[in-house]
């Protein structure tokens, strides 16, 4: 085992005992944030369309009333399954004439405030891509123009525009450009760190060659460029800042007169959160077949792997041939490489490979030609883990690993490029993509065993100084790219290092994936934009690890180092729940965007785009699995390794995608979904001679986005707050639907796991599970407090995405996974289920059943502060640590079901928090602190105890609200029947939704003396009022089963007058209604039973309101009525309840 005496601070900040919706971390975060970012304010309110504007609009959408068009802000955002004719012979010219005749579509702007932008411009999806950026005075707004598909036949398809109000520029230049570098120099200077010598002996050798890589953006080269920060257009100066101390390439934009700092991000690109190369060969095989050692994937991970980090061999020992390893010969490698490769200068067709780390050895066997290390024997050495610092020829895999890796990738995306493109285009031309390409004819950097550059230690007299200074838990990649002399630039240097707390990142195959598109895709694609340019930049990379590799998940090898394992066990986390860096499998929701501490983590948000283009493709396989295509051989490089349709069409459309995106700025998941659609029409249209068609695979591509809460009426983030949808087209929505599924059944099979099974569907090639909390109609995350989602659409059908299975007809859910892993144990077993079934119809597309019956399990969740007592002892206050024990006690006269949760929801003294939290949650501002009992309690039995910490630093006098909840038992439900299920919604004004939820329970008593009876139908009438903010109310019924049939209760809302509104009469006893309410006026919901005999039923009214201050819900839907109000005296060291607040 490595000796690890200690660790990064970061780690423990990093690693909450439980996973929650708002504090999941990956393990290990050295990069994330290491200066702040500043991003120009998106605070931009247009002024309303005019009549010119609002005429456009509609006359475009009258010729195309097929066409999705879409608005932002009250401008035209984009619009595609159009066709309009442009003459021209030039791109650029067809593009100028669109502009000038299509003025009043881009707010009043011509073609004079626009000029062509031939670099990210090209020749692609069967046509041109082009790209014109606006300018005011001759210079460019950033990220502000118009992109175009226009097809060979010179007609415009699809269009995407982001332009500034064309007003005067508020500033004048008064700073030069050396004194916006001066600004920028200061800056960072204030964020420079004291580092020791022994530490910059080891830095400074890798921040020459970090510089060298950079080739001319190691110097800032300034560019003028106008912004939009607010609803100012401002002149600045832009460029990139290479620092050393603090680490990074900072993109700066300083304002050209003040001297302020507008924006500031660091371009270095991270696997975790966080050089003109004059090579000439061809990398053929010279006069020397060279050969070498690898793990396609990466080692073995085995108990001894992850318990002593010791790399097996086949027979079970440590000193054979490793398990896994594979013997190759080496392609597009330099005969060079027999000399240079001795001290590990690696170059080839595809990859340049050096190596940062100043204790390795020599490597003699590169002059004969072998990278060999399946043993230990003369001049080989068998690759280790549990040594990272001693010099060793082993050291070498590192280089050799990364060589074949990004040979294998380069070697892919030239395949999909070229020879796999021309089977579509049938040589015609370059087909769909354009042969050259970022690194089609220029290797890729790549720097092995870089030394801590993100964050350096500064102990010396550390025993683990070397080892944390030399081991990085982490790669990156610098995708650097800017217009200079009239050329584009492009630098895309990669780095990778060996790992402290981490096994070698090197030696996992979907790492340089991972860092490698980084590299050769953001040229391609822009991600321009803040907050969401840079998570779709992590998101794709993931993505071409997941699909080159075959595998949905990342970064699998580094976290399952034993001394990672050793540091979580010792943090009270189980080590099995880190199974890889990220997945593809992350059920993650656009409602939880900026969600990692409540703030936006760019690896994080990706996970929600890669999530829905994952699920994308699974569902293409699923529907086209022949093996009538291929890939490149990862051992060979020859076109051999069989695929399916699926995997050629969505690989297909996913590289459209990032063209598309090249014209579009700044990038967001919306655009990056309407990327997709556009390419996916452009590649695969369903009706060639029909040139406003959709694509074949238009409404499977709108059904996964719109689960992601990526739907119809989405918009991008506007002042922090992203508007959620799950709303599909009418197209769509309309497609044949399969029979519903039957016979939905949820039962709690284990202390963490809820097993939902049903009927399979015939021809279904898959289903869709949804669920919510028993009887809400509320999203499943309701919001960041203070940063609350807008939600776009005006019907919801009240149930959540959860996931979609092929080829089975039962999940289990272990609640939300995020990231690292799959779910880490259910957080409530008071959810109900409904399950979809999907089929392919004839004309390709597919179609979504209705949602099915409601199945719910035997356990709800029940409020009992009311009906438990408290058992306090040990109170302590040390060193600003106000902490004591806590047990409870069931007073009440029914068992209470565990878990048992007891939330901190409120502490009236703001400087004071929760510390020891299970969710990692503070108590405060809305981030409930939960302390779980894992237990239940009988009548008068008392729990475990449980020991709460309190930062207190003042010993204040505070107090602090809880609320307790467990569950009471009940009868199963199974689903049967529909549930209403609706699909499309009219878009809804930007507001934040909060909710207000009250519960009712009783019993339908047929004939009963104190019900009334109407037609001979018993009926229970509640009552409520509408809240002064509320402007609708969704009412939920459900009920238990008491007798053998199945109660059959039906459901109205009624207003004052005893009209209905709104009335629900499915079969079964889940129903729900739902309209809109005046303030101040009684409604009420009723509640009829039909021949039943006794029927309990639970009757949930969640009122809409717009006022906080009218919610009773918290961030996880919630309902925070119903708390306990506890004192600390820090006189008398007591901690007492004082009331019940209802």
């Amino acid at each position: 085992m490595k000796k690890r005496t200690l660790i990064y601070a970061a780690v423990a900040a990093a690693l909450p005992f439980v996973a929650s919706a708002s504090k999941v971390h990956a393990p290990l975060d050295t990069s994330s944030h290491r200066i702040a970012e500043i991003n120009l304010t998106d605070n931009v309110v247009n002024p309303p369309a005019n009549s010119l504007f609002q005429m456009a609009l509609d006359q475009l959408q009258t010729t195309f009333p097929s066409s999705t068009l879409r608005t932002a802000n009250g401008h035209l955002d984009s619009v595609f399954g159009i066709g309009i004719d442009v003459s021209g012979t030039s791109p650029e010219q067809m593009g100028y004439d669109f502009i000038s005749r299509h003025s009043a579509l881009l707010g009043g702007l011509s073609d004079g405030d626009f000029v062509f932008n031939p670099h990210r411009s090209k020749s692609a999806l069967g046509g041109h891509l082009v790209r014109f950026d606006q300018v005011i005075d001759g210079v460019k707004i950033k990220d502000r123009g118009v992109g175009l598909l226009i097809d060979e036949s010179q007609v415009v398809r699809a269009l995407f525009a982001d332009t500034a109000i064309n007003t005067p520029i508020a500033n004048t230049q008064v700073l030069s450009a050396n004194s916006a570098i001066s600004v920028a120099t200061a800056d960072l200077a204030s964020y420079k760190r004291a580092l020791p010598i022994e530490a910059l002996d080891v830095l400074n050798p890798a921040f020459s060659q970090i510089e060298k890589s950079l080739g001319i953006f190691a110097k800032p080269v300034p560019q003028k460029v106008v912004v939009q920060d607010n609803n100012e257009l401002k002149l600045a100066w832009k460029f990139f800042y290479y620092s050393s101390n603090p680490f990074g390439v900072f993109e700066y934009v300083i304002d050209a007169q003040s001297g302020d700092i507008l924006a500031r991000n660091d371009r270095v690109r991270t696997i975790l959160p966080t050089g003109e190369n004059e090579v000439t060969q061809t990398g053929q095989i010279g006069l020397v077949q060279q050969t070498a050692d690898y793990f396609p994937t990466f080692p073995p991970i085995t108990p001894s792997m992850q318990s002593e980090c010791l790399i097996e061999d086949d027979a079970g020992g440590y000193t054979g041939k490793p398990k896994g390893m594979e013997r190759i010969n080496l392609r597009k490698f330099d005969d060079s490489n027999l000399v240079t490769g001795v001290e590990g200068l690696l170059t080839g067709k595809h990859a340049l490979i050096e190596s940062a780390m100043l204790t390795k050895g020599p490597f003699p066997q590169a002059a004969t030609g072998t990278y060999h290390f399946s043993e230990d024997a003369a001049i080989e050495a068998r690759p280790v883990e549990d040594d990272h610092v001693t010099p060793s020829t082993a050291h070498h895999i590192d280089g050799i690993s990364q060589f074949i890796y990004i040979t294998t990738l380069l070697e892919y995306l030239d395949y999909l490029h070229k020879d796999g493109d021309a089977v579509h285009s049938r040589g015609v031309g370059d087909g769909s993509f354009p042969n050259s390409y970022p690194n089609e004819a220029v290797p890729l950097t790549g720097v092995v065993h870089i030394p801590n550059v993100l964050d350096p230690p500064d102990n010396p007299a550390d025993p683990e100084f070397m080892a944390k200074l030399l081991g990085l838990d982490n790669a990156f990649a610098v995708p650097l790219s800017q217009e200079i002399a009239g050329e584009e630039v492009v630098v895309n240097p990669t780095a990778y290092g060996h790992g402290y707390l981490f096994n070698n990142l090197a030696m996992d195959f979907s790492v340089p994936i991972h860092e490698g598109t980084h590299a050769t895709i953001t040229p391609i694609a822009g991600f321009e934009g803040e907050p969401e340019g840079g998570a779709l930049n992590e998101g794709q990379a993931d993505l071409w690890a997941y699909t080159v590799g075959e595998t949905p998940d990342l970064g699998t090898y580094p976290v399952n180092s034993c001394d990672l394992r050793k540091f979580l066990r010792e943090q009270g986390v189980n080590p099995d729940s880190f199974e890889f860096i990220r997945s593809a499998q992350s059920q993650i929701r656009y409602s939880q965007l900026g969600t990692r501490d409540n703030a936006f983590e760019v690896h994080r948000d990706g996970e929600i785009y890669a999530g829905a283009m994952w699920d994308l493709r699974e569902l293409m396989v699923a529907l086209q699995p022949r093996q009538d295509f291929v890939r490149p051989d990862p051992v060979t490089g020859d076109p051999t390794q069989e695929t399916s349709l699926g995997k050629e069409t969505w690989e297909r459309i996913f590289l459209g995608s990032m063209y598309v995106l090249g014209i579009s700025a700044p990038d967001t998941f919306v655009r990056a979904r309407d990327a997709v659609l556009i390419a996916d029409a452009a590649l695969y249209p369903t009706d060639p001679l029909d040139l406003t068609s959709p694509g074949r695979h238009h409404a499977l591509i709108e059904r996964v986005f719109a689960a992601r809460e990526l739907g119809a009426n989405a918009k991008a983030p506007l002042g922090g707050r992203q508007t959620i949808s799950t709303a599909v087209s009418e197209f769509t929505a309309t497609q044949a639907k399969p029979s519903t599924p039957d016979a939905i059944d949820a039962h709690i099979i284990s202390d963490d796991a809820i097993e939902i099974t049903w009927e399979t569907v015939p021809d279904a090639i898959a289903y869709q599970l949804l669920k919510r909390k028993k009887g809400s109609s509320a999203r499943l995350f309701t919001g960041v407090p203070t940063r609350e989602y807008f939600d776009g659409d005006l019907t919801f059908s009240g149930f959540t995405h959860v996931e979609f299975i092929v080829g089975d007809n039962r999940y289990i859910d272990k609640g939300q996974g995020l990231g690292r892993g799959a779910g880490q144990g259910i957080d409530s077993f008071d959810y109900e289920y409904v399950v979809r079934a999907i089929s392919l119809n004839p004309n390709q597309q597919v179609g979504f059943s209705n949602m099915s019956g409601i199945a719910s399990t035997g356990l709800n969740t029940v409020d009992v502060s009311d009906q438990v007592d408290y058992k306090v002892g040990n109170v302590n206050y040390n060193n600003g640590i106000f902490a004591f024990d806590i047990a409870l006690i069931n007073t009440g006269d029914e068992r209470i079901y565990g878990p048992v949760d007891f939330d901190i929801t409120h502490i009236s003294n703001g400087s004071i928090t929760v510390l020891n939290a299970d969710n990692g949650g503070t108590g405060k501002n809305g981030d409930i602190a939960r302390f779980r009992f894992d237990q239940s309690l009988d009548v008068d039995r008392t729990s475990a105890l449980r020991y709460l910490k309190f930062d207190n630093p003042n010993g204040k006098l505070f107090t602090f609200q809880a609320r307790i909840s467990g569950y009471e038992a009940g009868a199963s439900s199974t689903g049967i029947g529909e549930t209403p299920t609706f699909d499309t919604s009219e878009p809804k004004e930007q507001s934040v939704v909060y909710h207000n939820i009250e519960e009712h329970t009783g019993v339908v008593l047929i004939g009963a003396a104190d019900e009334a009876l109407v037609d001979g139908v018993d009926y229970v009438d509640i009552p409520f009022t509408a809240l002064p903010s509320a402007s609708s109310v969704v009412a939920t019924l459900s009920a238990d089963v008491e007798v053998v049939a199945v109660p059959d209760l039906d459901f109205e809302l009624l207003d004052a007058e005893g009209n209905i509104m709104a009335s629900s009469g499915n079969l079964g006893s889940n129903e729900q209604v739902g309209g809109g309410i005046v303030p101040g006026e009684t409604y009420r919901v009723r509640v009829n039973g039909w021949a039943n005999g006794p029927t309990s039923y639970r009757v949930v009214i969640d009122q809409f309101v717009s006022d906080i201050n009218d919610a009773n819900v918290d961030q996880n839907g919630n309902a925070t009525t119903g708390t306990v109000t506890f004192e600390f005296n820090p006189v008398t060291g007591k901690v007492m309840p004082l009331n019940l607040i209802n």
